[in-house]
């Protein structure tokens, strides 16, 4: 495909799912939002909107731009058809006046002139993917945003060998563990969810795998199976560990709260108790399903696992009882053992330093429990020392953070923007949003 070579000086975008990339000129902004891209010039009302989908069926342009017409540019007029719109595609923009919000009498609609905008159309399709491009207007035609949003769409590039959206790869992933474990029964649950045996099981972070390594499907869920077989093995309702083979391995786990309720269930909450101590849940059945857990900061809970040499499994409410072992307790050995897992793994930290002193530090190796160690008053205090005081962390996802001092309010600001993007990307997402490290503590930074 002899696509448009972007300005050098131009920012690359690559889109929902790694669907498309094009580039756009640097004094614009950009918005996406679940597969949909709004770019705006730095002055002027006018709109560069794209819409990405995915069809079962090799995608139609034509079809699709019909129905785009028909539903919303029905108050539609002197339209015609320009050029070509994309390279590789026999495509043009169509061009013309729309009244998106006509009058809604029809007699108002008989007197008054309405407010009609310029608008141009295209739509672009390979193989299962289509996207649609609108150029919206007002009355007075900004020439060169127009010219400029059209080399943008000279830029783009669809993926010939597109990932598969979740629909496709949760019912993909269900038949591949029906194929290879037949006595499993394995049905589809919500979004990206299975269930497994007796549990619901989440695949997001095998999709995010997926996303990043797309040509190894079958060895990502080969691996995934493994590891999910094994846990329901070993935390069915007949796993009943004894408490001194677990004592040792107990660890502190930084989880979201929203994964939480949406594992337990709506409605099982007991929400006033998320401040401040263990999370009690409504009902006998949830407490059977539940985590042992607590809330920590913004919007993480800290939950409790059992570390085995390939994966871990969230201690249970029963098995605390099964362990005679209070919640003081566990809190307390987790949070020891969580010191002793970095005396014997030391955490290895790139400190970025500014004219005053460090002010970026982050894990320069990825660990299963790095972001666990914030929950590790010590460690805190460590941070605050390297960084001179109070501190600022993002917590994109559970195997990596960044500090910055909170002196450096330019590069915070930055580091908020890296972490929103990550945490969408990133496996083992945990928060989006910021913390801030006293002395008092751990809190959210707003």
């Amino acid at each position: 495909m002899d696509n448009a070579e972007p300005l050098e000086h131009w920012t690359s975008h690559i889109g929902l799912f790694g669907w498309y990339k094009l580039a756009f000129p640097p004094s614009w902004s950009l918005i996406e939002r679940q597969g949909h891209v709004l770019l705006r010039p730095a002055e002027g009302q006018a709109t560069l909107s794209l819409t990405v989908s995915w069809s079962n069926q090799p995608a139609d342009p034509q079809s699709a731009l019909k129905k785009l017409l028909i539903d919303k540019y029905a108050h539609r007029r002197r339209m015609q058809v320009r050029g070509s719109a994309h390279p590789g595609n026999n495509t043009g923009w169509h061009c013309g006046e729309t009244l998106l919000q006509p009058p809604a009498s029809f007699w108002k609609r008989l007197w008054e002139r309405g407010n009609w905008q310029k608008f141009q159309v295209t739509v672009i399709a390979e193989g299962h993917l289509l996207l649609v491009a609108e150029l919206l207007q007002g009355s007075d035609v900004d020439h060169e945003f127009q010219t400029l949003a059209k080399v943008v769409i000279q830029t783009l590039k669809l993926n010939p060998a597109p990932c598969d959206p979740p629909n496709v790869f949760i019912a993909r992933a269900v038949d591949f563990i029906r194929q290879a474990h037949p006595d499993l029964n394995c049905q589809q649950a919500g979004d990206l969810q299975i269930h497994l045996g007796g549990s619901t099981v989440s695949l997001v972070n095998f999709y995010r795998e997926y996303l990043h390594r797309p040509n190894y499907f079958e060895a990502i869920l080969e691996n995934a199976v493994g590891t999910l077989v094994n846990l329901q093995k070993e935390t069915s309702g007949n796993f009943r560990p004894k408490r001194e083979s677990v004592v040792h391995r107990l660890i502190p786990m930084l989880y979201p709260q929203k994964s939480i309720r949406n594992a337990v269930g709506p409605g099982l909450f007991d929400t006033d108790h998320w401040e401040g101590g263990p999370l009690q849940l409504a009902t006998r059945e949830a407490n059977e399903l539940g985590f042992v857990c607590e809330g920590f900061a913004a919007d993480l809970a800290m939950t409790y696992v059992v570390d085995e040499e390939q994966a871990y499994w969230y201690v249970q409410p029963a098995q605390l009882e099964d362990w005679e072992m209070t919640y003081e307790e566990l809190r307390s050995i987790a949070l020891e053992n969580l010191d002793r897992h970095f005396e014997a793994h030391p955490m290895e930290m790139t400190v970025i330093e500014s004219e005053h002193g460090p002010a970026v530090a982050m894990p320069t190796k990825p660990d299963a429990y790095n972001a666990a160690r914030l929950a590790s008053e010590s460690f805190r205090e460590r941070l605050r020392l390297l960084l001179g005081g109070s501190c600022v962390v993002g917590v994109p996802n559970r195997d990596f953070f960044v500090a910055v001092s909170l002196s450096c309010e330019e590069t915070v600001e930055q580091i908020r923007e890296r972490v929103t993007v990550d945490h969408h990307q990133m496996t083992h997402p945990l928060t989006s949003r910021l913390l801030l490290i006293t002395a008092d503590g751990v809190s959210e930074y707003v």
